[in-house]
């Protein structure tokens, strides 16, 4: 009886095991521009990124698609697609989606889900936004979207369209302004502070610092006429790094001050409150290091890490483990630099800091110079400088100038070379050809 039990037991397990329920996928694409084939790809069908007519949506009731798959009891995560990744969905403004969609199946299931974008039609579908003429402040929406996209994503990256379409934004905003309905629309400050802030960030780029930091001292006054602590926050952080560039120390500091004693009166609560207090102590860190205190740099870069843990932010942990690897090579401790720079190069690729792990790099590379490693060495900050040639877009999307790492790596892998005694590989670094860019000069109306 009791074996008749277990096996019964045993056979109920497995119906239950391969029990398939039906889940109704329905997208409403928002996009301006319709996608004409949707795909929906998962976990649940290993992720695939090929245009398979197995999990292709048709056409739905109400100009949305759907379709439906027999999947098992569990938890899935899934996104859309229009065949392949490079046509996956994305948020308004083009950037990635928080994270993968979820669901959780524990029966016949429907899921009503709604895209707003795709990557491969995202610029097309802006500038379809904007041959409809809508109002003032869509189209600001729109033109500011555009710039921001020129300025920092990868995929579109272009100087001058940002800059053409910052003026766009900043002229639709005086027409605002001049209207007679500002005082109908409170979100002018906040948009002419925005929009100035993606012009500063495209000067900053360009290693035009002062151009940027006049800029971003407007949009600081701006800010604390709002009130809003978290912009005078980002506000201060951002000069801040104007200063860090131009290697005015002091002033940095100053601004990364002012910047915590904002966030003493921000609700920890609060959503922004972790991205605040990671960025604050990472300009920390960087402003001590600057002035070449190390033990200050070590406990901003400590908490940094801490701070990195408790947000879940891996960004922040690469670049704390760099700024470990920077502490233990100046305090002599080689077997610790080498363990931290290691955990940094793998984590910023991963997270796109390529400065991060560039940076790092050279950091291997100083320390096998140090143990009298040269090859090892070479291999370090040659591949440093490679990573800055194969990624000079994403360089400058992170307000980067790619020609200052080429700079700063250069003349190591000249003296690499020279103490080979490979003369001829040596002149040829010793001297980089560094294009200057001309700096455009900040224009805004106000």
């Amino acid at each position: 009886m009791k074996n008749f039990s277990l096996l019964f037991a045993c056979y109920c397990i497995c119906l239950w095991a391969g029990a398939q329920y039906k889940v109704r996928f329905i997208v409403k694409d928002m996009a301006e521009i319709n996608r004409d084939s949707i795909f929906v790809s998962g976990t649940f069908n290993n992720w695939d990124s090929l245009a398979n007519r197995n999990y292709k949506l048709e056409d739905y009731r109400d100009g949305q698609k759907a379709i439906t798959l027999k999947l098992p009891a569990g938890d899935f995560r899934y996104k859309y697609t229009g065949g392949n990744w490079l046509t996956v969905e994305k948020e308004w403004d083009g950037d990635e989606l928080p994270g993968d969609r979820l669901l959780t199946v524990k029966g016949d299931t429907e899921i009503k889900d709604t895209v707003v974008e795709w990557r491969d039609l995202y610029m097309k579908d802006k500038w379809a936004a904007l041959s409809k003429n809508p109002d003032d402040t869509v189209r600001l929406r729109v033109l500011a979207t555009l710039a921001a996209s020129y300025a920092f994503n990868s995929d579109h990256y272009n100087v001058d369209s940002a800059f053409a379409y910052v003026q766009k934004a900043l002229e639709s905003l005086e027409k605002i302004k001049s209207s007679g309905d500002l005082h109908l629309w409170t979100g002018y400050n906040s948009w002419l502070g925005n929009t100035m802030a993606i012009n500063a960030s495209v000067l900053h780029t360009l290693g035009n610092y002062t151009g940027s930091l006049a800029l971003r001292l407007e949009i600081l006054k701006l800010a604390a006429q709002e009130k809003t602590p978290i912009n005078i926050i980002n506000g201060a952080i951002d000069i801040a790094d104007d200063y860090l560039s131009m290697k005015d120390y002091s002033n940095a500091l100053e601004y990364c001050r002012k910047a915590k004693s904002v966030l003493l009166a921000v609700d920890r609560n609060d959503a922004k409150y972790g991205l605040a207090e990671t960025w604050i102590n990472y300009h920390f860190a960087l402003c001590f290091s600057g002035f070449s205190l190390p033990d200050s740099t070590f406990l901003y870069a400590k908490y940094l890490y801490q701070s990195g843990l408790k947000n879940n932010a891996n960004y922040a942990i690469a670049f704390a483990c760099k700024l470990f690897g920077d502490y233990f090579s100046i305090k002599g401790q080689l077997d610790s630099a080498f363990y931290y720079y290691q955990r940094a190069i793998p984590l910023s690729y991963k997270m796109f800091l390529t400065q991060v792990g560039i940076s790092s790099q050279k950091g291997m590379a100083l320390l096998f110079q140090k143990k009298g490693q040269i090859d090892s060495a070479l291999v370090y900050a040659r591949s440093a400088l490679i990573s800055v040639e194969q990624n000079r877009t994403q360089l400058q999307t992170w307000t980067e100038n790619p020609d200052t790492y080429v700079a700063d790596l250069s003349p190591l892998i000249a003296e690499l070379y020279k103490s080979k005694h490979q003369l001829d590989s040596a002149y040829k670094y010793h001297k980089p050809e560094i294009n200057p860019i001309p700096f455009p000069a900040p224009q805004v109306l106000l």
